[in-house]
């Protein structure tokens, strides 16, 4: 039974995809980047609905983040700059955002939707994207 549970766990770590992302334009150091992966058009930039997240430390130029594992499906990526480490999206009186951010795919102008900002992913594949920071 345990050597079954073992080729079970080895051929389930290999059939995830992995997804790269890299962000570029980041203005400084301060504070902590969040990110967010999402694969759910109902639940696409609400907290709640984060399928996985990760906090990474702000450094000027380029960052890098990897999520492993990921299975098939369609995914979209948002993130944002949280500079004065309130942990939140800072927003406007008019409900522009305030610090810096990016969303995958093309959103487009107002409230992005998860079917311009998602891409699909197949298993075993390797991916990647690139995301400019907008401040």
């Amino acid at each position: 039974m345990k050597i079954f549970a073992i080729l079970v766990l080895i051929t389930a770590i290999g059939f995830g995809a992995t997804l790269k992302v890299d962000i570029y334009g980041v203005r400084s150091s301060r504070g902590a980047i969040y990110i967010g992966l999402f694969n759910n058009s109902k639940t696409f930039l609400n907290i709640k609905g984060i399928y996985r997240w990760m906090r990474l430390r702000p450094k000027r130029g380029v960052i890098s983040c990897k999520f492993r594992n990921l299975p098939k499906g369609r995914y979209a990526v948002a993130l944002f700059h949280d500079e004065n480490n309130n942990e939140e999206l800072d927003l406007s009186p008019m409900g522009f955002p305030k610090e810096g951010y990016a969303i995958s795919g093309k959103p487009g102008f107002g409230m992005p939707r998860f079917k311009d900002c998602s891409f699909f992913v197949h298993p075993r594949k390797r991916y990647r994207i690139k995301l400019k920071m907008q401040y």
